[in-house]
């Protein structure tokens, strides 16, 4: 047993936008869409015992955004098409500082981690519809220019995504979709840490 007092401190600060204006005028539609995430939780741990105390301090860091134009179209009673375009970042940084071992360790007491990406993409769709069935064919291309410690990249991302929706009665909907391509990494894995 080692009797010692903890004090931690974990403040979340948050700051968020979401904007969409939707306007339609016969058989168009135009649709603006902007969102942006700030979030930061400094945290701080300290132990005191007899005779030492350790520290350790994180902070997390995070900024996403996504803004965007759509134009839509329907053509006749059976075609839709929309033509999507914009542009998207995303920005994380982890620190981390460790104080007061009296041993050595091989485990490193600091570390400073970041990642974020910039972004221009285009989704144009295409959808044919009838009063049962609904297809729906979405062409995206993803440009991403990639910053980490350590390096850069940039890669064009791209897929192409069908998918089929049949709804024979009012109690069944059968649906089926398929998608191939090159994907981007996915941002909620990219370096997961405990926090205090």
């Amino acid at each position: 047993s080692y009797p010692n007092s903890q004090q931690t401190e974990a403040p979340t600060h948050r700051v968020e936008n979401d904007l969409n204006y939707i306007r339609r005028t016969g058989n168009r539609t135009l649709t603006v869409t902007s969102n942006l995430l700030w979030l930061t939780q400094p945290q701080q741990l300290d132990v005191v015992r007899e005779g030492s105390a350790q520290r350790q301090r994180l902070d997390a860091d995070l900024l996403r955004m996504n803004h965007n134009v759509a134009w839509g179209l329907g053509a006749g009673r059976r075609w839709s098409f929309q033509f999507k375009g914009g542009i998207a970042a995303l920005y994380r940084r982890f620190d981390s500082a460790l104080s007061g071992l009296g041993v050595e360790t091989s485990a490193p007491l600091a570390a400073d981690t970041r990642f974020g990406y910039g972004s221009l993409y285009l989704r144009p769709t295409a959808t044919w519809r009838t009063q049962r069935l609904r297809l729906m064919l979405a062409l995206p291309v993803d440009w991403r220019y990639y910053r980490y410690t350590g390096g850069d990249s940039s890669p064009l991302l791209w897929s192409a995504n069908l998918s089929a929706r049949w709804t024979p009665s009012a109690c069944w909907t059968l649906s089926a979709s398929g998608a191939a391509g090159e994907q981007g990494a996915d941002d909620s894995s990219i370096y997961p840490v405990a926090l205090l």
